[in-house]
Order: structure tokens, then sequence, then C-alpha cells
């Protein structure tokens, strides 16, 4: 890209574009005082909606707060000309999932000890996090929501940094994220986050188990191509056979911290993630005692083979002078590694189209090779609201003329039905839909297996955001009403009727049972099977019936005989 000059920083190299903003390598400082950092630019998008502008500020305030070894640090927000931005810390070296993609190519080799000393400085992240009180002594109630190995960074010296604070959950944050909504990426979240339930700071822990066993693997815990299948996968925690992955190569300790971890009940697992850093350290101990950060430093530098290259282009920006930029000599272009004076370039911004790699609700995909520049902190998520010297910045979002695009918030019940716009899949219920356009037409449908699917015509419009709510019906309700009695011909007189005419049946009059259980449970009828919960509304004949609840994967058969009354709502309600 073309070196700017951004408010007091110098804009040198772009390090990453994503869904909403890009991020771009800067230096700040002058006469040999400079320092590098990450600025993050919202991108035009971004910069029209002034709900994510507000949702930027409330994620701030939030963020600022955090200030920990391992949670890589956040400096500065504000705005210049008609840009927000963040500046953050520059981390130099690698994501976990570079790593984890070069071990999985054999470039390199990761260990157990390399995988667990990597989460346990993960973990004492989130236990700060997890912890952390404001001014009044009141717990702030943080969940971090989307722990994944490309949102943890491996500085060339071991340290570990957890980035990307951007979905977090906060109980003050006054952005909430609406219920039923799914944040993070699927492949790594927890059976309730996947499940849009309820979550809290064990939700974190589990997804800390999942990155732990694929470190320790270097396979997906949640593989596979098909979004949907992962999702129900990751729903109904189907995980592989952990003893025989892991049996016989790392500890007992080890393989029995990871199964608490990953337990489907919340309760069943570490209640923080001090606790299950502390089983982890044990399990450390056990693999290798005299293991230190420097083993981690050493990994790291082996696979980042761009550092060498990368030094010799920091030598090249230490040359380049704002003023140089300013003094109307036109922008500083580097070619060869070298800064040059292109004239008459003036300093425009280049914008480079969004990606989906760090989308809110992304895709787990299989671990590719990334880019191996120095990098950068909090990819595409983590926002804070912190001025430098003045204190907090504060600011009134402006009214822009009516976005290109629309987002479309789209809930059902039953949750996880299928959403297709234009008859493209799109995701789950509940789901967000973006860069739908707003001068187009749409046919939204949202289908489920077992009920009646719903479509509607999104008209062409101005709205921003659009909140649209399906209420599914499952199919087989009343059959129509139907005679036996032959209509009478002209030529054929009507039957007269007999004496003593039978008496026709008692009509059997229906109910409904509701089935609820988590996390999950496939449903039995008088030994028929009739679905997977949640069921809102199964239509029974009224009278006693005989249901079967079981969840394979648990191991959990329960019977159970209800009474369903006509009319009525009879409600099961259990808990695994």
């Amino acid at each position: 890209m073309v070196p700017e000059v951004f408010g007091k920083y110098v804009l040198l190299e772009r390090l990453g574009v994503g869904g909403m903003g890009e991020v771009v390598l800067a230096k700040a400082g002058t006469q040999g005082f400079e320092r590098y950092f990450a600025i993050k630019r919202i991108l035009t998008q971004g910069r029209e909606d002034d709900a994510m502008v507000a949702m930027l500020i409330s994620e701030a305030k939030l963020t600022i707060s955090l200030v920990h070894p391992n949670i890589a640090q956040v400096f500065e927000f504000g705005k210049v000309g008609n840009h927000f931005f963040l500046a953050m810390e520059y981390v130099e070296g690698l994501s976990l999932s570079q790593v984890l993609a070069a071990a999985a190519a054999g470039e390199a080799e990761l260990r157990a000890a390399d995988a667990v000393s990597c989460v346990i400085q993960v973990c004492r992240a989130l236990d700060y996090a997890h912890e952390k009180r404001d001014s009044t002594g009141s717990h702030l109630g943080v969940v971090h929501r989307d722990i994944s190995p490309q949102n943890v960074l491996v500085d060339t010296s071991g340290l570990v940094k957890l980035i990307d604070f951007g979905v977090a959950k906060a109980a003050s944050n006054v952005n909430k994220t609406g219920a039923g909504f799914l944040k993070g990426k699927i492949g790594y979240m927890s059976p309730e986050q996947a499940t849009a339930g309820v979550v809290d700071r064990r939700s974190d822990i589990y997804s800390v188990g999942v990155v732990l066993y694929e470190a320790l693997t270097l396979h997906r815990m949640f593989g596979g191509d098909d979004p949907l299948r992962v999702l129900m996968k990751v729903q109904t925690n189907q995980l592989p056979p952990i003893d025989k992955a892991l049996g016989g190569k790392v500890p007992a300790t080890l393989i029995a911290a990871l199964k608490k971890a990953l337990s489907t009940n919340p309760d069943d697992r570490h209640a923080t993630a001090g606790e299950l850093e502390r089983d982890l350290s044990r399990a450390l101990s056990e693999i290798d005692p005299a293991y230190t950060a420097h083993d981690l430093a050493k990994l790291v530098r082996e696979v980042d083979t761009e550092f060498e290259a990368r030094s010799e282009r920091f030598k090249s920006y230490s040359k380049i002078s704002p003023a140089e930029i300013l003094a109307g000599q036109g922008s500083p272009e580097l070619v060869g590694g070298e800064p040059t004076v292109k004239p008459g370039s003036g300093s425009g911004v280049t914008r480079l189209p969004a990606t989906s790699d760090d989308l809110d609700f992304s895709i787990s995909v299989e671990p590719r090779r990334a880019s191996r520049r120095g990098l950068v902190l909090g990819l595409l998520g983590a926002v804070v609201a912190a001025g430098v010297g003045a204190g907090l910045v504060w600011y009134q979002p402006w009214r822009s003329p009516p976005p290109a695009t629309r987002t479309i918030l789209v809930d059902s019940t039953p949750i996880a039905a299928r959403v297709l716009v234009d008859g493209e899949l799109k995701g789950l219920t509940p789901a967000t839909l973006t860069g739908i356009t707003v001068a187009e037409v749409h046919r939204l449908r949202v289908e489920k297996d077992g009920f009646e699917a719903e479509e509607r015509v999104l008209e062409a419009g101005t709205s921003a955001t659009v909140s649209l709510r399906f209420e599914l019906k499952p199919i087989g309700g009343e059959p129509a009403a139907v005679t036996d009695q032959p209509e009478p011909t002209p030529d054929k007189p009507a039957a007269r009727p007999p004496r003593n005419p039978p008496r026709p049946p008692a009509k059997t009059e229906k109910g409904c049972l509701s089935v609820m259980v988590h996390p999950w449970a496939y449903i039995n009828v008088d030994g028929e099977r009739v679905g997977q919960t949640p069921q809102q509304c199964i239509k029974l004949p009224a009278g006693k019936h005989k249901v079967t609840l079981s969840n394979p994967a648990l191991g959990v058969n329960k019977e159970l005989t209800v009474t369903v009354k006509g009319g009525q709502t009879t409600a099961i309600k259990e808990r695994f």
C-alpha cells in the first residue's frame, strides 16, 4: 500500500482485511522514540451503520479495562477525518492457527508440551477477564465467546496474547446481542452457545478445550465441510473418541482435564479458567518439567519463515518521515524495500473488498497456510474507546445516506431452521444475514424437517437492519373432515336412513405435547420416533402416552408416562 499520514500515525502496510475493517501496520513517534502499532480502521460499510458505531463504543468500554500480559493491549480509539480507528499493540509473531497449519503440513513439530503451555497462558488471560471488576467492585461478567486458534497469538519471545474481544459479552454491555443470536466461530462454540442458549464463563472453558484438542491432535474436533452438519455436531456435542486419539501419547491427567473441560453440562466443567490452568500445569509438569517460554519461542521462530524479510522491511520503514509526506512532495511509495517519492501520487486510501475469514458468525474450515507477516493484534473485532492523555473520546454518530446493503436478523420457532435467500442457503436460525442488497427484491425461505416451510418477499427499501421472525407449524395438523354419505342423484333417490341408525364414533380430541430437553434428545411417542428436541407442539390424542427421551452421545435413555388433555398443552422439561 502507499504509506500515508493518519493523524499522529504513519500507515505502512496492510496486515489484514475483514468484514468491517482493515488492520494496518503503523508507527508513531520521532527521533528514535518510535513505536509500532496495529491500526484498525472501520471500512465504509461499517461507518455507514450507526448501530455498528454504537456497538463499537459499547465494546470499547469493556476492552479498555482489560490490562494483562496475556491480553493484547489497546491504546487509543479516535477519529481522523471520516475514519474511526483503533490503535492496538503490534504483536510480532504468529497466530496459533498458523502454527497448527505448519505442524499439520510437516513443516514444524508441535509437541504436547507446546500445546499445553500455550493453552495455559490463554487460561490466565481468561481467568483475569472473567474475574474483572469495575471501580465499584462489581463483576463485569465478561465472556469472550470467540476463543479459537485465530484469536491466540504467540510472539517471538514465547508470550501468548489473547485477542479479539469484539464479540465479548459483559453484564454491563449496553449493546447486548439479542437473545437467540449466535456470535463466534461455529467449530469452537460450546453446545449452549451453538443452540443460542445462555452462556457464561464455562462456555469459554469448553472452547479452550476444543482448541487444546486441535493443538494436541492437529485435527478439528468438529470437522466437516458442511456447515449445517458441523453445527449439528456442536449442538449435540458429538465428540470424537478422545481416549483413542490421545491415549498413551499424553498423561492421563491431561486427558481427564480435557474431558472435564468438554463436558456437555456446564456444571460438570471446570468452574473457572484458573481451575483448568492448574490441571494443565500439573499435566505439563508430567510431560516436561523443565519446559519454559523459551521452548515455545523456539517453535515460533522455526515456523516464522518471514522473520528476516520482515526485519528488512522495518529498516526501510524507519526512513519514512511524516514531514516528507506532508511537505507536498507526494506520498512515499516503497520500491524494492526502500522509500522513494512518487510525485503527485496523493495519499488516498486504498480500499480492499471485505473477506469472510473473521465474521462474527463464521464457519470453521480446514486449517490453511496463512501469510506469515508479523502478526497484528486484534484482527477485525476488538474495539475500545480510550484517549491517550486526554481521556475517553466521545463523539456523535453522523447521519449518512441509505446503505447499499442491509442486515437481516432472522429468528424462528423452533430454532436451527434453514434460511435460504433466493434459493441459496445462508445459515441456520437464529441468523444474521449481511450484504443483502437494498435496491432489489429478495425471496426469503425458512424451512426445517417436520415443519411447514414459510416464505416471505423482502421488498426493496432503505432500512439498514430488518428483523424477521417465523413461527413454523408442525406438519400433520387436523385432517379435513370427510363424509362417506353419497350425494343423491336425479335418477336415483337418496337411500332412506335406517330406522335405528348406528351412533357415529365420538371424535377423539387432540392436545399438544411440548418437549424441551437440555442439551437435546430424540423423542419417541408410543414406540414411534417423532423428532428431536425442542418441540413446541406434538399433536396427540387425549389420554396417556409413553414417551422415551434418548441422547446416544450421553448414553441417556429416559422413559416417561404423560397424560395429554384435549385442547391443552402438556409440557415435558428435562435436563440430562
